[in-house]
């Protein structure tokens, strides 16, 4: 069993694979900044529970929200998507930080 310093938290390995493409068109689909805003708001909640250095927490909230203002950019179709990744019942609830944000909220309605 790998020590827990070095385990891959799901998000991590999702925003590395994400960052390789941001150089190909990938950039040009909806799905792609979808599944990077979700990545961004599991690390944000991630490190929000770890009670992370404020400079770390707003970096990670402004990633998430970019990415969410592309994905509505490209197709706006998701943003129901995107309002229904922040309920925190809901079985991926990735974006839950933000369900209150303002910021949040004026991209997805």
């Amino acid at each position: 069993m790998p020590r827990a310093c070095c385990r891959v938290v799901g998000y991590s390995r999702a925003l590395e694979l994400g960052n390789k493409l941001v150089t190909t068109p990938a950039v040009k689909l909806a799905r792609y900044w979808f599944l990077m805003s979700a990545a961004y708001g599991q690390k944000h909640h991630a490190l929000q529970d770890a009670r992370a250095p404020e400079v770390e927490l707003l970096s990670t909230r402004r990633a998430a929200l970019d990415a969410v203002q592309k994905t509505v950019q490209l197709d706006a179709n998701y943003k129901a998507r995107l309002l229904a990744l922040a309920e925190a019942s809901a079985y991926d609830s990735d974006l839950q930080d933000f369900a209150t944000s303002d910021d949040f909220l004026r991209i997805v309605r």
